[in-house]
């Protein structure tokens, strides 16, 4: 006879603004003892702000799995899955007080069972647990980010851009097009950042964090006489001729700021822009209040890492994607 579950489990596409409160206190409690979410950005934005049913197919609807204790109710453990052209993203929390009771490895089979594709989850932290519980389940790493930091007391990068271009700040209205065209191009081959749409982009700048004057971008000089041939599928025009980009975030409050994302248009031939860009945005979570950074970065990217690692930033943890092993092919 199978051993009796340690909690009833409850699955919706629309959670209740309850059941999103509870979720967020839950996700806070266990931040706070293991130092950092284990519901990302991204999966916060569709806890709280699930898609418009008539918006989506059924299939691509967010699935929220709540795990509550039998005896007293309490929520003690909460799952998600996030469609993507990949296959499923998921992630997984247990509060501190009910771990190693079967609780993480319930959730992600029950998660499994109501999305289609097999399931990839991330491990923010990658801890000790997170690995164990991706081992219960059959699931090996697939992918990492680095979660690189530094101070923003001493020296900071450069500002000056390279000839031909200047850097001014993201102007709500006029550059979202424009600025989705070069991210597209920019992450082409990144999974999430490259597949960002208008929507996305609006449900971010309604954050309660998000501040046009640290969102910064590179442009192309009106007297520039480098300018290439426009790019085919192109939005930007001789008014928003952006060849790049840094996007700070920084919540009220807090004395550590992010690179949100920092990208260049690789079409644009234009080189240096990555330090200016990075400068521009460490000086202005300087002055906003921040003595800490930190940014996410792919492990695999050798550039991009050695452009932090220039200016100081070090390796803080580890964020992983566990998968399913392929399966092995025919012989």
């Amino acid at each position: 006879m199978a051993a009796p579950l340690p909690a009833t489990l409850t699955v919706t596409a629309d959670p209740s603004p309850t059941q999103q409160q509870q979720v967020l206190t839950l996700v806070a409690r266990a931040a706070e003892r293991d130092g950092h979410p284990a519901v990302n950005e991204a999966g916060l934005l569709a806890l709280r702000r699930p898609p418009e049913r008539s918006a989506v197919a059924a299939a691509a609807l967010p699935r929220h799995v709540l795990a509550h204790d039998l005896q007293s109710g309490e929520l003690i453990g909460y799952a998600q899955a996030i469609a993507e052209e990949a296959g499923p993203v998921a992630a997984v929390v247990v509060d501190p007080d009910h771990r190693r009771r079967g609780v993480g490895g319930d959730l992600l089979r029950r998660l499994a069972s109501e999305t289609p594709g097999p399931l990839r989850v991330w491990a923010t932290g990658d801890t000790a647990a997170a690995r164990a519980l991706a081992d219960s389940v059959g699931l090996r790493p697939v992918r990492t980010l680095q979660v690189l930091g530094r101070s923003l007391s001493g020296d900071l990068p450069p500002v000056q851009p390279p000839a031909g271009t200047s850097i001014r700040t993201f102007r709500p209205g006029q550059d979202e097009d424009g600025w989705l065209s070069v991210n597209a191009r920019a992450f082409a081959h990144h999974p999430e950042q490259g597949s960002l749409t208008r929507a996305d982009l609006e449900q971010r700048m309604g954050e309660p964090w998000f501040d046009p004057d640290g969102f910064f971008l590179a442009v192309r000089d009106a007297s520039s006489d480098t300018e290439p041939a426009p790019v085919p599928g192109s939005e930007s025009t001789p008014s928003t001729p952006i060849v790049g980009f840094h996007w700070t975030k920084h919540e009220a409050g807090a004395t550590t700021g992010e690179v949100y994302v920092i990208g260049v248009d690789p079409a644009a031939g234009v080189r240096g822009l990555g330090t200016p860009l990075l400068g521009a945005g460490l000086r202005h979570l300087r002055e906003v209040g921040a003595s800490e950074v930190d940014l996410y970065v792919e492990a695999d990217n050798e550039r991009a890492l050695a452009l932090y690692h220039r200016y100081g930033f070090t390796l803080v943890s580890a964020d992983v994607m566990y998968a399913a092993p392929a399966p092995a092919g025919p012989g």
